[in-house]
Parts: structure tokens; sequence; C-alpha cells
């Protein structure tokens, strides 16, 4: 655990939170869905986006001190 990049590991546990992905789970396993466009769940899809590129950022970072 001491050599874990502390930044890395909160980048992943925020996506790992997201609400995106439980959002979806919840409205399809409860009710039909008949938003045919899923503009319903944009909000959390681009939260989802935003956590994304913020961990290829890092990552792109991070990798130019390996090449």
């Amino acid at each position: 655990m001491p050599f874990l990049d502390t930044k890395l590991v909160n980048l992943l546990a925020k996506i790992d939170d997201c609400s995106h992905f439980m959002v979806v789970r919840n409205v399809v396993n409860t009710m039909p869905i008949r938003n045919t466009d899923l503009t319903s769940f944009q909000n959390t899809f681009a939260d989802y986006i935003e956590l994304i590129k913020e961990l290829e950022k890092y990552a792109e970072k991070k990798m130019k001190n390996y090449k």
C-alpha cells in the first residue's frame, strides 16, 4: 500500500463511486425505459465522462516519465 499512487487511487475510486451506472441499474430494474434517446441519463453520464477524461489526462502525464 505505501507504494500506491495516491492520486491514481483517488481517481479510480471516484470512477468506481460514480452514480451513473447505479442510476441506470436502478431504473432498468424498477421501471421500463420509455426515453428512447436516454437523455434522462445525460447528467450522470457526463459526470462519468469527465472522470474518465481526468484519468486519461493523469495517465498521459505519468506515462511521459516512462517513455
